[in-house]
């Protein structure tokens, strides 16, 4: 459950900074949908794999804000270039800015240069796993619900340690509606 009290409005100097980020956002969610958003991505490393289902309504934590016109509507706002930054609240820890610093690398996350790691603690967070860009740049936090992993934190690892994780050597994508599946990454054989 998101508590309000824990996000604030923007002050006047940080609407020029939020909105340095509005192009950033756009993409990210134009890629979250595309990737994400009615579909089961599984990434497979030598030993284990992870099975990813995520909703338009996790995107606005992963911005570490919160919409007074609700998540989905964030979002949609978001893909549509149309945030009204009047109903944007930013997180009082500070952490909505560091958030979107890396943002524009979500999509690495689709690629030869991310890792999976298992339970861990960063910080104050608890998650049951993480993928992580192979730099250490940001990395995904997941929890398991149900047998399945969604999307609870972006994190901005910049000076920070965190577990190095596992390779993933393959990223596959079903569509929920076709079932048809799509190998997105697969590591060539050596």
């Amino acid at each position: 459950m998101r508590k309000k009290y824990n996000y604030r409005k923007l002050r006047p100097r940080e609407y020029s900074y939020i909105n340095r980020f509005l192009d950033d956002i756009h993409r990210a969610a134009v890629f979250y949908e595309a990737t994400f958003v009615n579909k089961k991505v599984t990434f497979y490393t030598a030993k284990t794999s992870i099975t990813v289902i995520a909703s338009v309504t996790n995107f606005m934590h992963l911005c570490g804000v919160s919409y007074l016109r609700g998540s989905k509507n964030f979002f949609l706002s978001a893909k549509y270039r149309k945030i009204d930054l009047d109903k944007v609240l930013i997180k009082k820890d500070g952490t909505t800015f560091q958030k979107l610093q890396v943002l524009s690398a979500f999509p690495e996350l689709i690629s030869g240069n991310v890792r999976l790691t298992g339970r861990g603690r960063f910080l104050v967070l608890d998650y049951d796993y993480a993928l992580r860009t192979s730099r250490q740049l940001l990395a995904l936090t997941l929890i398991n619900q149900s047998a399945k992993a969604i999307p609870q934190s972006l994190l901005n690892l910049h000076k920070k340690m965190f577990e190095k994780g596992a390779s993933v050597v393959r990223i596959e994508s079903q569509d929920f509606n076709s079932d048809q599946i799509t190998v997105l990454f697969e590591e060539q054989s050596k």
